[in-house]
Order: structure tokens, then sequence, then C-alpha cells
């Protein structure tokens, strides 16, 4: 419903996958399961862990994988030589903290994996982010993927570095507007807009 724009916006588990220093904001254990299907048995699968360690202190992790479902195997004259499956996903953990003056930081550690057809490549990889969290405005930017190469067979290639900066702006506590700009490899730059309403359903549920 955000449209992506979550790197300011984010304060929960999901901060873990757009702006790691979101999560100095979580105040309680936190965990997010996530399922996506697509066509043809495609999918996406993910898992992040928030646990604040005290007052200043935050632990996360993460989890995200992309199953490609079956697919056709051809050889170079064109002919079906049987089918072949492929994954993407990355395994994440970090810390975060909070910086003074309504500051935060994040950053984490992870490993990229991709499979296909029986080839297997892994890389090493950060992110890191900052926050600024105060009175109704935040501001917040990131960095996805610095780091490593990825070899699956005989193709090296950077990974894709994915740049993040953005706004959100709340009002009376129960509606948001966020807008987040997003450069990812070499791709153009993007931007993002979305707005949320928390509505009261119960003393201490809502929905949004």
């Amino acid at each position: 419903a955000l449209s992506g724009a979550y790197c300011a916006a984010g304060d929960d588990a999901l901060s873990v996958f757009y702006n790691p220093a979101g999560t100095a904001l979580v105040n309680k254990k936190e965990i997010l399961l996530g399922h996506n299907e697509w066509l043809e048995g495609i999918r996406n699968e993910t898992l992040a862990y928030v646990q604040p360690l005290g007052a200043r202190l935050t632990v996360f992790g993460g989890v995200n994988a992309l199953f490609s479902g079956s697919m056709n195997k051809y050889d170079s004259a064109g002919e079906k030589t049987g089918t072949f499956s492929s994954l993407e996903g990355a395994v994440s953990a970090g810390l975060s903290a909070a910086l003074g003056n309504d500051f935060y930081g994040g950053a984490a550690l992870k490993a990229l994996s991709q499979q296909a057809a029986g080839a297997k490549a892994l890389a090493w990889a950060g992110d890191a982010g900052i926050l600024k969290a105060g009175g109704d405005w935040r501001f917040g930017a990131s960095a996805s993927n610095f780091g490593g190469r990825l070899k699956l067979g005989s193709h090296a290639f950077d990974l894709p570095l994915i740049f993040r900066a953005g706004l959100s702006r709340s009002f009376q506590g129960n509606f948001m507007i966020t807008a987040d700009g997003v450069k990812a490899g070499e791709a153009g730059a993007a931007v993002a807009v979305g707005a949320e309403v928390r509505l009261r359903a119960g003393p201490r549920e809502y929905f949004l």
C-alpha cells in the first residue's frame, strides 16, 4: 500500500529490508512472515526478526528468498533438454542504535546466494542506513548490497547497489504520507509515494 516508500516511514521488522536504522525504533520483540505467490510457480518468502537489547541497542535479522519454480531447459539448437529451477536469496544480521538528538543508525552483514541448474554462487555484502525521527517528520537514507561480487558458473558480476532516500510526515498520529527516491543498480532513479491511515478496531487493535 505504501508502494515501497519505507526508508523513512519504517519503524518495525519490515525496516530490515528498507533501512536497518528503522529497527532502532522497535520497542518490543517483533517477527515478520511474508509469502507472495506469482504466476508459473514463482514465489517470494520473507522472514525478519527484531529484538531490542536495551534502551539504545537493537539486534535484527532477515531472510529474503525468491523461488523460480520449474522452467524448461534448452540446448544451443533450441531443443528442450529437461527442466531446472533457480533460487536467489539473502540472509542478514545486524545491529541498530539510538545515536542521540533523534538520530538512529543501523548496519547489517548479509550473505547472498544464487542457484540455477546446479550452479551455485555466494557473495557477502552489507546494508547500512540512518534515520532522523523527531516530531511529525522523519528523514531516512540507506544503501544496500555494497561490497562483493557474485560469480555463477563462468559469469561474475557486481551486486546491484540500491540507494534510498526518503521522508515521511504523520498527521495526528493516524495518517501518514511518505515518499522515497530509489536508485537500484543500473536502472534509472525512481520515486515512490504512499499513504497510510490507522483505524482503531479495539482497545489495542488497529487496521492499517
